[in-house]
């Protein structure tokens, strides 16, 4: 169930991503497109996530906040990965983005299974 809702959690922020850098790109530079289709992500992650993975009956606030926690270490892993494929290895961001989001899958299963979502004791 992971793999699914992740997956559709991951192309639905390809999809902003992609959508906001064909937009903002003239403008925008693509680290701060990056921080916005997060931001414009997050909710809809946590709550699918919460619901329809690991079926939490915990605090949503409490929860919400460790998710949050939990994304924006994945945002820094993001642009982090961005920053070497796009400025280092001079790789296309609309190409760089998903490479990067498939590398992030593990490590976000791990911070949530782990952190976000585990059960108070």
């Amino acid at each position: 169930m992971y793999l699914l809702i992740g997956g559709t959690n991951t192309l639905a922020g390809i999809a902003i991503f992609s959508l906001l850098y064909w937009i903002l790109h003239t403008t925008w530079h693509y680290q701060a497109i990056t921080v916005l289709a997060h931001f414009i992500s997050v909710f809809n992650s946590w709550f699918s996530y919460r619901c329809f993975v690991f079926k939490s009956k915990e605090p949503p606030l409490r929860e919400y906040l460790r998710f949050n926690i939990s994304s924006l270490l994945m945002l820094g892993f993001h642009m982090f990965g961005l920053l070497v494929l796009v400025d280092q290895l001079h790789v296309h961001p609309l190409i760089s983005q998903p490479i990067v989001v498939l590398c992030a899958v593990v490590v976000s299963y791990v911070l949530h299974a782990k952190f976000t979502f585990r059960r108070s004791l």
